[in-house]
């Protein structure tokens, strides 16, 4: 059973950057690219916090798709000596569940959500052969109990850059698509208001 979220204290956007942020929005796009925004940023920034390679983010529609942040899966690449599988794994996994907690804790939303995200996690950790404590099988009360202390770990991000994750958010919702570097751009100057 996965936890009720919730609208939170201070869960919002400022008033300047929803009004802004109203300002590209049209009656077509609604809420939903917003909330997008915010979702793809929290992957984008996550990840960079936590090393791993990112490419660009985009808001732009692809089939099913409402949008993406490239973010690299360690695990694909790791050879021995790379360092531990399990540190990799774990910022693969919750980078993730960044985008889903970006959204809830910024807009207190649930549209896009973190279904196919909570998939590709799952099946990360269920692949990569790392040994969890008490873990017998997939989803049992042991596996919920990892997959959650990631998630809280994720928010715990989420909060600690939400910041970087507005600014992000904010000009991927103007300009539709960000590369790398507008990203990295966009991260260093919240960091330094």
């Amino acid at each position: 059973m996965r936890p009720n979220y919730g609208n939170k204290a201070g869960g919002h956007l400022s008033s300047e950057m929803l009004s802004t942020m109203r300002l590209a929005t049209t009656a077509a796009d609604g809420p939903l690219k917003l909330a997008t925004a915010v979702h793809e940023a929290g992957h984008a920034v996550i990840g960079r916090a936590l090393g791993l390679a990112c490419g660009p983010a985009t808001i732009i529609r692809d089939g099913n798709e409402l949008g993406h942040a490239i973010v690299e899966d360690p695990l694909r690449t790791w050879q021995r000596g790379d360092g531990p599988r399990r540190r990799l794994l774990e910022s693969h996994c919750i980078t993730l569940y960044a985008g889903a907690e970006a959204e809830r804790e910024i807009l207190g939303t649930e549209l896009v959500g973190d279904g196919a995200d909570r998939d590709k996690a799952e099946m990360c950790i269920y692949q990569s052969n790392v040994r969890i404590t008490g873990v017998q099988y997939l989803r049992d009360a042991a596996w919920v109990r990892y997959a959650e202390a990631l998630r809280a770990r994720a928010r715990r991000l989420v909060r600690a850059r939400r910041e970087q994750i507005e600014a992000v958010a904010k000009a991927v919702h103007i300009h539709h698509h960000l590369s790398g570097e507008e990203i990295n751009a966009a991260m260093v100057t919240a960091a330094h208001s």
